[in-house]
């Protein structure tokens, strides 16, 4: 059964547009699916998971298998879904609030990880969904977790994202925010994910950059969390894979589909 307080994003939208006194950012939207299932009893590194709640029984399955008290420091980067076409990835130096308390920001590991094509913009980062879906998840599913966002638009700088890749601790859980094909009916969203997928496997990453939103949503997230696996030798395991299709009906002209992978 799914429960959503549908809310919180007009709420988050108003609140950033008269601005508001807290040091944190506010997030009321909770989803919550019951009756959830591990894929698989495994200490994972990070993952890859959608933001569109659509698969809400496969994202409460990925964050449940993923689940850790022993993870403290988790690197969450997504999409810029704000379009801005002058900068290339901003992040956040505020907490939030969400049901059942506050998610910290990681001051530390912002500073380790800043270089110039990363720039503070609490405003816009407290109102990008790719990123504001998973804090209550990640209250949930990692407790004792500090966290630092990064939204990386398109124009990032190759250069940047490599040095970003470069900084990031091994110790750091990553959590790559990725939703993929659009705007393609069932079949050939399929075809183009399975093209994604054998890409991913083959370690053709630069190949990421090619690709427009047909196949996925940020190629530099997905460039990120791709390198930061092979920086460190782990296995990109492909947990899951669905599409809106299976949710809202097969004959719908266009869809979005998810992926849901662990890094061993």
């Amino acid at each position: 059964m799914i429960k959503l307080k549908a809310l919180g994003p007009v709420i988050m939208i108003i609140i950033s547009l008269i601005g508001y006194s807290s040091d944190d950012h506010i997030h009321l939207n909770t989803p919550v699916y019951e009756g959830a299932e591990i894929y698989e009893e495994v200490a994972l590194n990070g993952m890859i998971v959608p933001h569109h709640l659509v698969p809400l029984d496969k994202l409460e399955a990925m964050y449940l298998t993923a689940s850790s008290d022993e993870v403290k420091r988790i690197l969450l980067i997504s999409p810029d879904h704000l379009l801005n076409e002058y900068r290339e990835m901003i992040t956040s130096d505020k907490n939030w609030r969400v049901d059942g308390g506050q998610v910290q920001v990681d001051l530390d590991l912002l500073n380790q990880l800043l270089n110039d094509g990363i720039k503070i913009n609490n405003a816009e980062v407290g109102v990008e969904h790719g990123l504001n879906t998973h804090i209550p998840f990640i209250k949930k599913y990692f407790p004792n977790a500090t966290v630092v966002p990064i939204a990386i638009s398109k124009q990032t700088d190759f250069q940047h994202l490599n040095e970003l890749i470069v900084s990031i601790p091994e110790d750091v859980f990553l959590i790559a925010s990725i939703d993929f094909s659009h705007y393609m009916d069932l079949e050939t969203a399929n075809l183009k994910d399975e093209w994604t997928k054998n890409t991913i496997r083959n370690g053709n990453f630069e190949s990421f950059f090619k690709m427009g939103d047909d196949y996925f949503d940020s190629p530099g997230c997905l460039y990120v969390i791709s390198c930061f696996a092979r920086k460190n030798s782990y296995e990109l395991k492909f947990y899951d894979h669905s599409n809106s299709a299976y949710y809202m009906g097969e004959d719908i002209p266009e869809t979005t589909s998810y992926f849901f992978v662990g890094l061993k």
